[in-house]
């Protein structure tokens, strides 16, 4: 039998070429979206800062809290005070004579019945932690002042459960908080924490803005933790004469100083002309010799893009504040503060004093009393050293006990606190 027909299969087709205009279409495509992705960036990145500004008796954007103290409206700002200043400078604050500004004690009563705001605003102020002890024993110590002039701040509020945060100027009028050192730590009027400002290439002033603003006269407090007070010279806001405030009170224990009153031009001619000027009736005291003001009215290379109505774009203008110290004898030529509002300076973080300890402490018990390289407790004694910025504790019968703090407030991984007295 002859064998059977082979079938033929037909030779499969040549593969199709893929269409490539498609494909080239798509990497074009996105290499457009990178490029004017990376535009979009970089006019971001070369954009000004918003700085939002916050007239008196406003509570501004996501407040902490309701209000625990009074704004003193109608504050002329003190004339040619751009620059840096430290918090303990003479003037530098106001007060409202025995008219306390801030309720301290509402603060810490708000704090302890929100433990989760007091978490967010003892960790804007670096609080050890948000105890309502820790919290009240902190608020206790700080001292209300009204702001004299218009000042450069990070003001941190709160919404949705988080903090937040953004720079912003405080009217002349704004009742705050401020520390031994002189920092700046909390509005009043809406109990947001408040820290020192940051720097910026440009910026933008946002919001509402007050008839008196200019921003070649913003102030910008020093932070800083090596000079305390134990007095704060201020000017009464109202009737521009001086008065010491001891820290850690409202007003109630204000001591007239008659060596500090602010400029008056009607009598005094050179009122107003510290950064040769003319005379300004919103003249005040300014700093003494030895406090020599860095210019610039918002931190140094920091540009106001707003266009100001004074023409200012800089925000860079010397000049120190226009407010004076007058000695007792009116021919001395140079002004210094009063006795009783002299200032020390120690460590950023050396102990000093007497100090509480509480919780679980290895280290000592009661009263703790720090001397040169030594300390005395009421269960025994021991030394101490900094090592860095950590406090180290030796105990004469144990061994050495870390902390981490400042000045005011140690604790250690234990539980142990010590609590400046």
């Amino acid at each position: 039998m002859p064998p059977p027909p082979v079938a033929h299969q037909a030779p499969p087709p040549p593969p199709r070429r893929a269409a490539r205009g498609p494909i080239i279409a798509v990497v074009v495509l996105a290499m457009l979206v990178a490029a004017l992705g990376g535009v979009i960036v970089a006019r971001e990145l070369n954009a000004p800062t918003d700085v939002a500004l916050e007239p008196v008796a406003t509570a501004g954007a996501n407040p902490f809290m309701e209000s625990v103290g009074t704004d003193v409206p109608d504050v002329r700002p003190v004339a040619h005070t751009s620059g840096s200043y430290a918090g303990t400078t003479p003037g530098l604050y106001g007060g409202s004579g025995s008219d306390a500004a801030c309720d301290r004690s509402r603060l810490s009563s708000f704090l302890g019945r929100h433990p989760d705001r007091a978490a967010g605003w003892a960790s804007v102020l670096g609080l050890r932690d948000a105890s309502s002890s820790t919290i009240t024993s902190y608020v206790d110590g700080l001292t209300a002042v009204v702001l004299r002039s218009d000042t450069f701040v990070t003001n941190h509020g709160w919404a949705s459960g988080q903090v937040t945060s953004w720079p912003a100027v405080l009217q002349a009028g704004t009742a705050v908080l401020v520390d031994r050192y002189g920092n700046l730590v909390t509005r009043c009027f809406c109990g947001n924490p408040l820290t020192a400002p940051q720097s910026f290439t440009s910026v933008a002033y946002v919001g509402p803005r007050w008839s008196s603003f200019t921003s070649s006269s913003v102030t910008v407090i020093t932070h800083q933790t090596t000079q305390v007070t134990n007095e704060f010279t201020i000017i009464d806001v109202h009737t521009g004469r001086g008065h010491d405030r001891p820290h850690g009170t409202e007003g109630e224990q204000d001591r007239p100083n008659p060596t500090v009153r602010a400029n008056d031009p009607a009598t005094d001619p050179e009122a107003g002309q510290a950064a040769g000027g003319t005379p300004d009736s919103s003249a005040g005291p300014v700093v003494p010799d030895g406090s020599t003001p860095v210019a610039g009215a918002l931190p140094e290379g920091t540009a106001d893009t707003t266009g100001d109505t004074t023409g200012d774009t800089t925000g860079d203008t010397a000049g120190g504040p226009d407010a004076t110290t007058l000695a007792d004898d009116p021919t001395s030529s140079s002004a210094t503060p009063s006795s009783s509002a002299t200032t020390t300076t120690t460590s950023a973080s050396e102990p000093s004093g007497d100090y509480t300890a509480s919780g679980s402490c290895s280290v000592g018990s009661g009263t703790l009393t720090f001397e040169d390289g030594g300390y005395t407790s009421e269960s025994g004694s021991g030394t101490w050293e900094m090592r860095g910025d950590d406090l180290v504790l030796t105990p004469s019968s144990g061994t050495e006990v870390e902390f981490t703090g400042s000045t005011a407030l140690w604790s250690d991984t234990a539980g142990c606190t010590l609590t400046q007295s």
